[in-house]
C-alpha cells in the first residue's frame, strides 16, 4: 500500500504537508513499535486463562502442558482474567502517558521547525 500512496503524496503534496504526513506516517510506525510484542502476549494469556489454567507458563517446549486444578476443569479462570485485563491496563496507560509526552514535545518541536509563523502561547494555533 505504501508502495502506491507514497508516490502520489510526493506529487500531490506541497513540501509542508508532505513533512507533516512524514512526520505523522512516522509517530504511527513509533505507536506499533511501542507496542512490541504486547498484544500477541496478552492474548496468548487470556488463551491459557479462559482455557482454565491457573498458571501461565514461563516457556513453552512443545511437549509440556499448562496444569488445572482437576482435570475435568474447563471454566475459565476468571481471577486470572481480571488479573490480566488490570495488568494490561496498567501497562498500556503507561505506554500512553509515555508516548502523550514524547510526541506532544517532539511534534510541537517539529511542527515549529516546519511552520515557522507558528506560535503556541496564548492561543493554539494562532498565527502571528
Amino acid at each position: 500500500m505504501a508502495l502506491i500512496v507514497l508516490p502520489v503524496a510526493l506529487t500531490s503534496l506541497d513540501g509542508v504537508e508532505l513533512s507533516l504526513w512524514l512526520l505523522l506516517n512516522s509517530f504511527m510506525a513509533l505507536a506499533l513499535l511501542a507496542d512490541s510484542g504486547l498484544s500477541p502476549t496478552l492474548l496468548r494469556a487470556a488463551a491459557y486463562y479462559r482455557s482454565g489454567a491457573d498458571v501461565l507458563p514461563m516457556s513453552f517446549d512443545g511437549q509440556s502442558l499448562v496444569k488445572t486444578n482437576s482435570l475435568s476443569k474447563m471454566d475459565p479462570n476468571w481471577n486470572g482474567i481480571y488479573s490480566l485485563i488490570a495488568t494490561s491496563r496498567r501497562m498500556y496507560g503507561f505506554v500512553a502517558i509515555a508516548s502523550l509526552l514524547l510526541l506532544g514535545v517532539f511534534g510541537l518541536a517539529s511542527v515549529r521547525n516546519l511552520m515557522p509563523g507558528f506560535r503556541v502561547s496564548g492561543h493554539i494555533g494562532r498565527k502571528l
